[in-house]
């Protein structure tokens, strides 16, 4: 019996009824893991990123102005100013900058570091070489867009 167009009418209503009722299902189980994932983080205020983002900041902020107190300081003391002032406002920038790259870096072991194509294994993994030493020792077969 052929089919009409009332059968192909019905067929596609179950197929998007069910695949509503998937998607559904499917949000609301995002839903629940977002709502774990603010708990575990501290709260729903944004998570690791927005915490790391500020610990960054605040500590390049403090450091410059610790920087530039401890050279005005320096400068009232010894009548030297502004040259201490100056000295010690780029040197507290300076901190800021390492201060904000310690606390952006990966942590971990050297194990989670590594590479997966060295996979720690590399005899001279933590030995600088140039470009055209390391092109023959790269591993053939493998996709550059494998992420």
């Amino acid at each position: 019996m052929a089919k009409t167009p009332e059968d192909d009418e019905r067929e596609m209503r179950a197929r998007l009824d069910r695949l509503k009722g998937r998607l559904e299902r499917r949000a609301a189980e995002t839903r629940v893991r977002v709502a774990a994932s603010a708990s575990q983080s501290g709260g729903g205020f944004g998570g690791p990123g927005v915490t790391l983002g500020l610990q960054a900041g605040g500590e390049f902020v403090a450091a410059i102005i610790l920087g530039g107190a401890i050279g005005w300081g320096l400068d009232w003391l010894l009548s030297t100013k502004p040259w201490l002032l100056i000295v010690f406002f780029l040197l507290g920038t300076v901190a800021g900058v390492k201060n904000v790259i310690r606390v952006t870096s990966p942590k971990g072991r050297d194990e989670v570091r590594n590479s997966r194509l060295s996979g720690g294994q590399a005899p001279d993994k933590d030995e600088p070489r140039s470009a055209s030493e390391a092109a023959p020792q790269a591993p053939t077969g493998q996709d550059e867009d494998e992420d």
